[in-house]
């Protein structure tokens, strides 16, 4: 499966296996802010700064750019992401429910979401020069055809990520996210049992980074930026059996190769909500055992509406396409292709700068290549700023 099914784009994570994922949903659309200071620009979370008997106040507008700062602070986390989830039983992304609209989709096996996070907040300038962290739970499922017999494969993947977004200067935002895959695989060949496979242990370490490069106001404010990531391997990718045979590449916690990701970010906030998109790009190595996922192109377009007492509205639209996996040089059977998924989704923030938000993608359009179906994807985070 191909690692980019990265995650729809929400911010909050780029895909778990690696076959084609589903495409992550951006990150989740934070707002882009005016140049005047936001009051909750700096020493405290946006949603700390409003009190109760004030929201009425700072309805409209301002509300939106609370929700959209502290939205796509999480979104971004998601990224290389997140959902950021497309399609391929790489539920990695995610995130397809990702952290950032980056990921594209959730992709199962490797690859990170991009899809979902909306990084406006962070090109506006009004995040706080503050830590955002929290934990997301990605899902991904998917089913493909077997390389030598006449069957399917079923897997699924549960990725539990620890996510910390730092600002560290008026214009760079960076993600750290550090990934726990729980994986599973159910062969049914004809005429034969079934045969069910589990493994779990730490992921692939990524990082990312968002660089504003301009922004301009008006009637409507505009922003946009560059993104790039990096994923390391860190995670185990020589897992055996009891019979000490490797374990399936798609079983493996850690791709065993480094990727790297880079692309563009744009995002407009209007009285109708904010709107952003991304294209990303994602370069995949190959590992020690000669497997490499195939290269992806992740396309990502969302819209976010405020409303009231902290909650948020998200739609997305997530784009994955994948080159075939390679093994030893030659072309990996039922891997590859392209996905659209439609990833509706939503977010509430407290007072005290905690937050949920949850995203589903559903996977609207399939053009994959072999055997392969790719299935829903779900994310759920919890986050939090000191």
């Amino acid at each position: 499966m191909q690692r980019d099914h990265d995650e729809v784009a929400f911010i909050g994570g780029e895909p778990a296996g690696q076959r084609h994922a589903p495409a992550e949903p951006a990150l989740d659309p934070a707002r882009l802010t005016s140049t005047r200071r936001p009051a909750y620009a700096v020493g405290e979370p946006a949603a700390a700064g409003i009190e109760p008997d004030q929201r009425q106040v700072v309805q409209g507008q301002a509300g939106e750019d609370r929700i959209a700062v502290q939205a796509g602070m999480v979104a971004l986390a998601l990224v290389p992401l997140p959902l950021a989830v497309v399609a391929e039983a790489e539920l990695d992304e995610l995130d397809a429910i990702g952290v950032a609209h980056v990921e594209g989709g959730g992709e199962i096996g490797g690859g990170v979401a991009v899809a979902g996070a909306r990084h406006a907040d962070l090109l506006g300038g009004a995040i706080p020069s503050q830590f955002r962290f929290g934990l997301e739970d990605r899902y991904l499922s998917k089913t493909s055809g077997l390389d030598d017999a006449v069957g399917t494969e079923t897997e699924r993947e549960h990725r539990v990520s620890a996510f910390v977004l730092a600002r560290p200067y008026d214009r760079v935002a960076l993600l750290a996210r550090m990934p726990w895959n729980t994986k599973e695989k159910l062969e049914r060949t004809d005429g034969e049992p079934e045969v069910q496979a589990r493994e779990s242990g730490a992921g692939d370490f990524e990082l990312q980074a968002l660089v504003g490069m301009a922004r301009a106001q008006g009637a409507s404010r505009t922003a946009a930026g560059i993104v790039l990531g990096l994923e390391a391997p860190t995670g185990p990718n020589d897992r055996r059996n009891d019979d000490g045979e490797r374990l399936d590449e798609h079983l493996q916690p850690g791709t065993g190769a480094w990727a790297g990701t880079v692309g563009v970010h744009a995002a407009l906030v209007a009285s109708t909500g904010t709107w952003d998109a991304s294209i990303l790009g994602r370069v995949n190595g190959t590992n020690a055992h000669h497997y490499g996922y195939g290269d992806v192109l992740l396309l990502n377009a969302g819209w976010t509406r405020a409303l009231a007492r902290g909650w948020a509205l998200d739609a997305q639209l997530n784009g994955r396409m994948a080159q075939a996996d390679r093994e030893s040089g030659e072309t990996v059977l039922h891997t590859g292709g392209s996905v659209v998924y439609a990833a509706p989704g939503v977010r509430w923030i407290g007072a005290a700068g905690i937050g949920l938000e949850a995203a589903v993608q559903f996977p609207v359009v399939q053009s994959l290549y072999g055997v392969q179906t790719e299935h829903p994807t779900a994310r759920i985070a919890l986050f939090g700023a000191r």
